[in-house]
């Protein structure tokens, strides 16, 4: 799971996600994205690349899917969405119990 498909970036979003698919073919890839309308006109690239996408903001969808989880299923979490301390506080807080052992949580 990624937070921040790069939609405010030069070089456009999504790159990361292929990147992700490149590395871990077989991997269930997700991303999260708070500009709806950037989502959407790159969501056919991102469903070529398997890839789905959350759209909202990242703390209320954090929050979602560590209740619609209630476990860990997630070995990688890269929280690349707003760049302020207390989204990122609180996503990790929701997100943290979704990491499976082993996994790695990034911010």
């Amino acid at each position: 799971l990624e937070i921040g498909l790069g939609c405010n970036m030069d070089y456009g979003p999504g790159k990361s996600a292929v990147l992700w698919r490149k590395y871990f073919p077989r991997l269930q890839i997700e991303m999260m994205e708070i500009d709806g309308a950037c989502a959407n006109k790159w969501a056919s690239s991102l469903e070529a690349l398997n890839v789905s996408v959350h759209v909202g903001d990242q703390v209320k969808l954090s929050e979602e899917l560590a209740k619609k989880t209630g476990e860990a299923v997630y070995d990688l979490i890269v929280d690349d969405g707003s760049h302020f301390n207390v989204p990122i506080r609180d996503s990790f807080r929701h997100l943290w119990p979704t990491v499976n052992r082993g996994g790695y949580y990034v911010m």
